[in-house]
């Protein structure tokens, strides 16, 4: 007998090495599970080998199924009966083994030991002795292995139970191994496809001096026309796709940051394979490992190249507007209407024709009247009072003015009412011009206030990934949302995700059916969405986000989820109101001054490329033909003037200096008008002439 004992542990022994050598060489360890029941059942003289999966039903009951099933020679297998899957734990009478697994514990004996409902049920299936072991992946009662005994009602021996406890513990690492590596592949893969669809360049450069790249998106042939696979192998590509003029600057905050090894952020320029320029915003970190050395710098490059051109523009426009109202040869002003009525604003003009400086005017409200003559003083004063009392929306007036060497000359004042968005009257703004002697009267405003603030301040974006909505659900769970969120909006990233409705109670109610239609759109016809709407912030206030997303797609070409990045653009938008708002101020000013002003281009006398409405009441030749027509000016000039104006305009105009004279022009009803024309060249700020 004990030399049999020997033998059968010795065969145990052996079965549960060649088990353990069988699941550490296969991909999956159910392929090669049928082999190790054989091999224990065999070693350990067992009628059935089998093992079990568990589930859970609605009302978190366990429900085992059996999954895999060996059985020697003459026995009948029982996996394929009803009651072998599905089977309910509790309710089927074997609550013990739930208890008694799911503590790592062990279930065996012959059946006349067992509780009368588990003998039932294995009386049915010809037991007559049992042994349970409990599997578990990552410490997770995942099921159990059991042997059978149908033939005598055997007490299991203790290395029998060892052996499957061993088993057990194989098949538990195989699992466990199993999920850990889909889980990385699975996250590995997600990952790659959320920095592959974002709207912008990723990349990874290693930590030391030579900073080469170790992975770039693919968005940089999107962006400059070089596939990843060419920047990768072509060492120091990005030093020469830098623009020249912005080589020093960049290459100087590279070199600085690589020894601090503070975050790197710059805006430049880039030269793209196709030719011309790109704008980037390139923002780095360096990555650390766990002792604190560098390991990698992790960037993101940014296409700004739109707002880049829109800030050129604005400063273009603001230059172009600014210049021409500073050439009009009239004192302009602004009146607050709210509060008590004062000057906030007079042109420095009034001090050259006046003599009075300008913190006269704006520091005492009844100046302007006390400098009026008095022979005009009650009657402009009665003026003033009817057009506010009449709700009146513009106001003309002429009168005597006396300058602080006590001179008199007389102005004509015109002004035009300005209202908030309400309605509600702001101010009087309006322009005071000399018509005693018709002499030059220019004006200057303050600079204008800052139009254009920069489109995208701080990050290169809030990236996210959203769910798909479904039938079940109305609206998509936020599945990943960058830090930043909390940076521009106030809210930390764990409540977006947290609460999948969030999303809704910030959004402006305006804005979601727009939203709601470029979703539909994108869905159906499968096309990134562009979209600009409001969030309200932490702090209570409304912010413009512009949001580029676009659905991802499985390997089947199915919808996946959504994946976008939203960039805070509030700047932008009250910067394109207030640009508007300046465009139609000066605009307003210029076409309310009773003399014509007006841009003429560097190539030709008369090729205008603006000019005021006033012309028209002038020459009755309406500004349209002004700007169609380059040679209007000199067909319109008086026949004994012609010759001398052209040459004096042409000698002006090579000179670059200020045109001063009075000429004779026809005007479209055959009368001859005395003209005071005054022009000046305008240039940038490095000095080259523009108009």
């Amino acid at each position: 007998m004990q030399d049999e004992a020997l033998l059968r542990r010795d065969k145990i022994i052996d079965a549960v090495g060649a088990a353990a050598e069988r699941f550490l060489r296969a991909s999956n360890w159910q392929l090669v599970v049928d082999d190790v029941l054989r091999l224990i059942g065999e070693a350990t003289d067992a009628d059935r080998v089998q093992v079990y999966e568990n589930d859970f039903d609605d009302q978190g009951q366990i429900l085992v199924s059996m999954r895999f099933e060996w059985v020697s020679p003459g026995i009948e297998p029982v996996i394929g009966r009803d009651e072998e899957q599905n089977f309910p734990m509790d309710d089927g009478g074997f609550s013990r083994w739930v208890e008694v697994l799911r503590d790592a514990g062990v279930v065996q004996g012959p059946l006349d030991t067992l509780p009368a409902a588990e003998r039932e049920f294995l009386e049915a299936e010809g037991v007559q002795s049992v042994l349970a072991v409990p599997i578990f992946f990552e410490d997770r009662w995942w099921g159990w292995i059991g042997l059978d005994d149908c033939a005598a009602p055997r007490v299991w021996a203790s290395a029998e139970v060892d052996a499957v406890r061993a088993i057990a513990g194989i098949i538990g690492a195989a699992g466990t191994r199993e999920r850990m590596e889909h889980r990385a592949r699975d996250s590995e893969a997600k990952y790659r496809t959320l920095v592959e669809h974002l709207p912008a360049v990723t990349y990874i450069a290693t930590g030391d001096e030579s900073t080469a790249t170790l992975y770039i998106s693919p968005q940089v042939q999107d962006l400059l026309g070089y596939s990843a696979g060419e920047w990768l192998k072509r060492r120091g590509i990005w030093s020469e796709l830098v623009h020249p003029d912005d080589r020093p600057r960049v290459f100087a905050q590279a070199r600085e940051t690589s020894v601090t090894g503070d975050p790197f952020r710059s805006e430049y320029r880039m030269l793209p394979r196709y030719g011309g320029q790109v704008w980037v915003l390139e923002e780095a970190v360096l990555v650390r490992d766990q002792e604190g050395k560098p390991k990698y710098w992790q960037g993101m490059m940014l296409d700004i190249t739109a707002q880049k051109t829109a800030e050129s523009q604005a400063a273009a426009a603001e230059l172009r507007y600014q210049a021409l109202i500073e050439q009009v040869p009239a004192m302009i002003y602004t009146e607050d209407l709210r509060g008590a009525v004062s000057v906030t604003y007079i042109s420095p003009r009034a001090e050259v024709v006046l003599g009075f400086p300008v913190e006269r005017w704006l520091e005492d409200p009844e100046f302007w009247l006390g400098q009026v003559h008095p022979g005009d003083r009650a009657r402009v004063s009665a003026e003033v009072a009817r057009a506010d009392s009449e709700g009146a929306t513009t106001f003309e007036s002429e009168y005597r003015i006396f300058t602080a060497d006590g001179a008199e000359l007389w102005f004509r004042d015109e002004a035009s009412l300005v209202r908030d968005e309400d309605g509600a009257p702001v101010c009087w703004q309006g322009m005071m011009l000399d018509v005693t002697e018709q002499k030059e009267a220019s004006q200057r405003l303050a600079e204008a206030e800052d139009q254009f603030r920069t489109l995208v301040e701080q990050s290169p974006g809030i990236t996210y990934v959203e769910a798909l909505v479904t039938e079940d659900e109305e609206v998509g769970a936020l599945l990943y949302i960058s830090p930043q969120i909390e940076q521009v909006l106030g809210y930390p990233s764990a409540k977006w995700l947290e609460d999948p409705r969030f999303w809704d109670t910030v959004v402006h109610d305006d804005d979601w059916p727009e939203m709601d239609a470029a979703y539909d759109e994108a869905m159906i016809e499968g096309t990134p969405v562009h979209m600009e709407y409001r969030v309200l912030t932490a702090d209570g206030r409304w912010r413009w986000m512009h949001d580029e997303s676009q659905v991802v797609l499985n390997g089947e070409g199915k919808p996946r989820f959504w994946q976008g990045i939203m960039h805070d653009i509030t700047d932008q938008k009250a910067a394109d109101d207030r640009m508007r708002q300046a465009e139609e101020r000066y605009r307003s000013l210029v076409e309310q001054i009773p003399s014509a002003a007006y841009t003429v281009a560097l190539d030709g006398l008369g090729k205008s490329l603006y000019m005021s409405p006033r012309i028209e009441a002038m020459l009755g030749t309406p500004a349209q033909e002004w700007v169609a027509n380059e040679r209007l000016w000199e067909e319109m000039l008086h026949p004994d003037d012609r010759e001398e104006m052209t040459k004096q305009g042409e000698a002006a105009r090579d000179a670059g200096i200020e045109f001063n004279v009075e000429y004779r022009m026809v005007a479209r009803d055959g009368r001859t008008v005395w003209i005071h024309d005054q022009a000046r060249l305008m240039r940038d700020d490095s000095g080259e002439p523009l108009f």
